[in-house]
């Protein structure tokens, strides 16, 4: 069975509340796409940054023991989620951005410098033609780069993937800083993943919540 990341949204409640709200909430999904949930911001990659000035904030959720009843060692700065207006988006995407125009202009000079590269359909005779195609000096000096860089993985053939449009590339890079893989809406919506353009609509979607609403980071049993 898998695992997954649910980036979990309330509206806003008493803190009190929250336990309840958010296991009504997993619940309501439960018997179709999980069987287990619990919080997850022992890694950096799934929790939230805490917002300047607000770490002692009583409203923040920081669940001290994990699934099994054991001690959990939050880390330092953050939390399992909070109201909107206590969590600190602007930095992770900020730091996302700076990565992303980075590798985009690294992009143009490698296209500049390497051979250029054949498309996996060049290859539809190989014994394992997507191998085969990532071994051009070109596709691999870019999978390294995306790797260094923390950025999404390369798919589509280069100039797809990073297209003309620096701007455009790196607002496709910044939707995926805060979202997760899930997405359960305010009113109860679960989406996921996959269809175009997910991950700028579940940005927009966190960043416009009303300060005071809900939300929480969750890992589930799929």
């Amino acid at each position: 069975m898998a695992q997954d990341t649910v980036t979990l949204c309330l509206p806003p409640v008493p803190r009190d509340r929250v336990p309840g709200a958010v296991d009504a909430a997993m619940q309501a999904h439960a018997d179709e796409w999980w069987d287990a949930w619990w919080p997850s911001s022992r890694d950096a990659a799934w929790g939230f940054r805490i917002a300047a000035g607000a770490g002692n904030d009583p409203r923040l959720v920081r669940t001290p023991r994990d699934p099994r009843g054991g001690p959990r060692e939050l880390l330092p700065g953050f939390c399992d989620g909070g109201p909107r207006g206590l969590l600190d988006l602007d930095t992770p995407r900020q730091a996302v951005a700076g990565r992303a125009e980075a590798a985009w202009h690294a992009w143009r000079r490698l296209a500049r410098t390497l051979p250029r590269a054949a498309p996996v359909e060049a290859f539809a005779h190989h014994p394992d033609r997507w191998h085969a195609h990532r071994e051009q000096p070109l596709i691999g000096a870019l999978d390294e780069l995306l790797v260094s860089e923390g950025l999404r993985f390369m798919h589509a053939e280069p100039a797809d993937h990073f297209g003309d449009d620096l701007g455009a590339f790196v607002r496709e890079e910044v939707a995926r800083a805060i979202p997760s893989n899930i997405l359960v809406t305010v009113d109860g919506r679960r989406l996921e993943s996959g269809p175009a353009g997910y991950f700028l609509f579940a940005d927009t979607y966190l960043y416009g919540l009303d300060p005071d609403a809900y939300i929480v980071r969750l890992r589930v049993h799929c």
